[in-house]
């Protein structure tokens, strides 16, 4: 699973320039709890969903409009399964998909 976690970080930080060594461990934390709830371990859900929520306002800060939202709906879902329902991701918006 460490192969897995460090591919999905190093695509983010490919992604996004803005990130700090403390956003990259922020996001291997927040990977790592992810991959870990599909296999089936306790994960920490306000944890992660906080986790999520400061990547959305870095993001936001930074001017990472597309990054923000994903963030932001990441940090939605895991509000969601913490009261274990299921959660619906929404398209990306137009205005996003035009973004560089």
């Amino acid at each position: 699973m460490d192969g897995e976690v460090e591919e999905f970080v190093a695509g983010m930080v490919g992604v996004c320039s803005w990130m700090t060594e403390e956003d990259v461990r922020v996001v291997r934390e927040v990977v790592s709890a992810h991959l870990g709830l599909v296999v089936g371990r306790v994960v920490d859900l306000g944890r992660m969903a906080g986790l999520l929520l400061g990547l959305a306002e870095r993001a936001d800060a930074m001017g990472d409009a597309r990054s923000a939202w994903a963030f932001d709906r990441w940090y939605a879902w895991a509000c969601v399964a913490m009261r274990g329902e299921e959660y619906h991701w929404p398209e990306l918006p137009q205005v996003l998909e035009v973004l560089p």
